[in-house]
């Protein structure tokens, strides 16, 4: 029979997501320790009892997001991998980048993504450098060399090769601004939210985009 979590153990996990909730809406500057053990229920000597300190409370709530973070992505990298690996021609390489950018878009625009993602992008947290380091290390360069070879692959090229690293930069970009830059689209869709119908629609376009740029799009 496993067992079961002591009390210490339940009220850090309770603090970690209390932060990963806090940090993923509002600036560091914004949130005191007070304010996230209310968050938690629990005291809030709480936060320097487990953590140290503050920052104690901000590097584990940072490695949580993190971890999480690539549970979802490095799978979806991984598949795209395997799949550029096996020799494709050009219809299944639309198929490869159709599915790399849609796959990428849910995970960006999901409730659970997207919480995680919005912690690690949070400047106050990502200050820090060895936060910076681990995100590039961790998400940004897997994304890019996947996009990359990509690029590489549909234009016959070696994934070093600039042209290439440019144009998966900006395969990467395409993906990442409906998340930093949703905002701006939002407040001009009726409802103001993002409904099934809408998010079909953005996977549609930003693939075609990417697809067209790759110049893979279907006869």
């Amino acid at each position: 029979m496993p067992a079961m979590p002591s009390e210490g153990s339940q009220t850090k996990e309770r603090l970690i997501e209390a932060g990963t909730r806090l940090f993923g809406e509002l600036n560091g500057h914004e949130v005191s320790n007070r304010r996230l053990a209310r968050e938690a229920g629990v005291n809030h000597a709480m936060v320097n009892y487990h953590f140290g300190s503050r920052e104690g409370l901000c590097a584990a709530v940072f490695e949580h997001c993190l971890e999480q973070w690539k549970k979802i992505m490095l799978p979806i990298l991984g598949r795209v991998t395997v799949r550029l690996e096996s020799n494709p021609d050009r219809s299944e390489l639309g198929d490869i980048a159709d599915c790399l950018v849609r796959s990428m878009l849910q995970a960006l625009m999901g409730r659970e993504g997207g919480r995680f993602l919005a912690v690690l992008l949070n400047e106050d947290l990502t200050s820090p450098r060895d936060f910076y380091r681990r995100l590039f290390r961790d998400v940004l360069a897997p994304f890019h060399e996947v996009t990359s070879r990509l690029a590489a692959v549909a234009q016959g090229k070696s994934p070093d090769d600039l042209s290439c690293m440019i144009l998966g930069q900006a395969i990467m970009a395409q993906c990442m601004t409906f998340f930093r830059g949703r905002v701006l689209l939002m407040p001009r869709i009726a409802g103001g939210g993002l409904d099934r119908e809408t998010r079909s629609l953005i996977e549609q376009t930003v693939s075609a985009s990417v697809r067209g740029a790759l110049g893979l799009m279907a006869e």
